[in-house]
């Protein structure tokens, strides 16, 4: 890992676990579970379109209507496919690291906001090629193939909606850059479905 990404992890790591001493006012706090959608990630041989993320967010007011935000989060896409012609299975991961940094704003609707800011996102890819009963006594072979790391920075857009005291929805919308197994940098079109729990 790139070590001005691993000191920016580490530091974001610090607030995730500072979290729960801090949700109290003024501090809003709270852990994401998500859905994560990723156009052509299949077609780009990355992993499949769908994926989980998992978060931890806290926001800080500063206006009236407004807060800044901060986030940590992980990601995990997989897709597991067989060429029938062949029998040859074939494992595609995507996992990564992100933090996050915006400002929210109240809309005129009661527990409505509007969100933008940016992530910087660390994410590897993981390539299997799974030859089925290649092996002695009729085993399974296979061959790996691991990508670089890849440093991104994704500007995101975000809508959510606070419909309980512990208890938030957020629809996140983004871009970002990910590179295969071998090398072949792409672009993705990212949307984020989540439910918060907050602390």
């Amino acid at each position: 890992m790139a070590r001005p990404f691993r000191s920016t992890l580490l530091a974001a790591a610090a607030l995730a676990a500072a979290l729960p001493l801090s949700a109290q006012e003024p501090w809003d706090a709270c852990f994401r579970l998500g859905v994560l959608r990723a156009s052509g990630l299949r077609d780009d041989r990355l992993s499949q379109d769908t994926g989980g993320v998992l978060a931890a967010a806290g926001a800080y007011p500063v206006t009236r209507r407004g807060w800044a935000c901060f986030e940590v989060g992980y990601r995990r896409l997989m897709d597991l496919s067989m060429t029938p012609a062949t029998g040859t299975r074939t494992l595609d991961r995507l996992d990564g690291y992100f933090v996050g940094a915006g400002y929210r704003h109240a809309l005129p609707v009661e527990g409505v906001y509007a969100q933008a800011g940016l992530r910087l996102a660390a994410h590897r890819a993981f390539h299997r090629d799974i030859l089925v009963g290649a092996g002695s006594g009729g085993s399974d072979q296979w061959n790996d193939t691991r990508g670089a790391q890849k440093l991104s920075l994704e500007p995101v857009v975000s809508l959510g909606a606070r419909f309980s005291t512990r208890n938030s929805v957020e629809l996140a919308i983004g871009r970002a850059s990910f590179e295969d197994a071998f090398g072949v940098a792409r672009g993705n079109l990212l949307v984020e479905l989540s439910l918060a729990v907050h602390l």
